[in-house]
């Protein structure tokens, strides 16, 4: 063969070991809160949530659909990178960034930031056999009072 060849299927090889790792993240797909099995302070705002994680490009795209308990929607998009950056979000008054940081192919490490100032912390832990993702951390409400969480999801897809 010759060196053109080689690193032609070198080339191949890697974009295929690139979009396998992609494809094979624990976190990606559509997950529903399941509320019964979380445990939230009382002044907790959501009610329903559903999160889908999708690779976009060398990106991940993660879209929140949430109600609160009043009803209200929100939509939240984010694009990044499970690099521990900040990356701005859309869709709700209450946030300004979202960082993840990949500790393992189970576990993230989320935060969340208004004003440059935390807001929300999580480790996301996706169970051995893949159907449940639960959250645990804290969360600061209007008040500044900070709680102590576990969410749990539901992987639906």
């Amino acid at each position: 063969m010759n060196t053109r060849a080689i690193l032609l299927t070198l080339i191949i090889f890697l974009a295929g070991v690139s979009a396998v790792s992609a494809d094979d993240n624990r976190f990606m797909g559509s997950w529903k809160l399941n509320l019964s099995k979380s445990k939230l302070p009382p002044t907790a705002v959501f009610r329903h949530s559903t999160a889908t994680y999708a690779a976009v490009g060398e990106q991940i795209k993660v879209t929140v659909d949430e109600n609160d308990a009043n009803g209200r929607a929100f939509h939240m998009e984010w694009s990044g990178k499970f690099d521990g950056k900040d990356y701005l979000v859309n869709g709700n008054p209450n946030f300004d960034t979202w960082s993840y940081r990949k500790i393992n192919d189970d576990v993230l490490l989320f935060t969340v930031k208004k004003n440059n100032n935390i807001v929300l912390t999580r480790r996301m832990k996706v169970s051995a056999d893949g159907k449940t993702r639960t959250n645990t951390g804290t969360v600061m409400d209007a008040h500044g009072e900070t709680f102590s969480i576990s969410v749990v999801y539901e992987k639906q897809q």
